[in-house]
């Protein structure tokens, strides 16, 4: 590929990824939630009806114990999770999703599937499968 041909695809592809952005800034900002949504999704698929300790939170996203710890204090302000004593250890804590939490997610969980069945009709059958396979690869 030439240089300025490549040049141009990557100003396509620039200018493609701005557009995404903000459309996602558009679509977050008609949300009906608040707060850190996709994490909280992740962290209520990774828990289930558990409890899970702070290290265990670190564990599963990747991060320091001090990072866990400020993510749970922003769901905590959200009235997204509970904290409990863990009757083994009283100075370990762990947290799980509260009723709002719960809500919030499968609330989340509904509006991303309509969301994405609408990119789904959109695209159509072919052009949603090239879009996958691109993001796989």
């Amino acid at each position: 590929m030439e240089t300025t041909e490549k040049a141009a695809r990557i100003a396509r592809l620039i200018a493609s990824f701005e557009r995404m952005r903000r459309a996602h800034k558009n679509v977050r900002s008609h949300k009906s939630h608040e707060g850190p949504i996709f994490p909280l999704m992740e962290l209520s698929g990774a828990c289930g009806n558990e409890a899970l300790s702070l290290s265990k939170v670190a564990e599963i996203f990747g991060v320091t114990p001090a990072a866990a710890t400020q993510f749970i204090n922003r769901l905590n302000a959200h009235g997204y999770i509970t904290r409990e004593e863990n009757p083994d250890d009283r100075r370990q804590v762990k947290v799980r999703l509260s009723d709002l939490g719960e809500a919030k997610v499968k609330q989340a969980q509904e509006e991303f599937y309509a969301m994405m069945g609408g990119l789904l009709d959109y695209l159509g059958e072919e052009e949603s499968d090239a879009l996958n396979a691109i993001i796989e690869k």
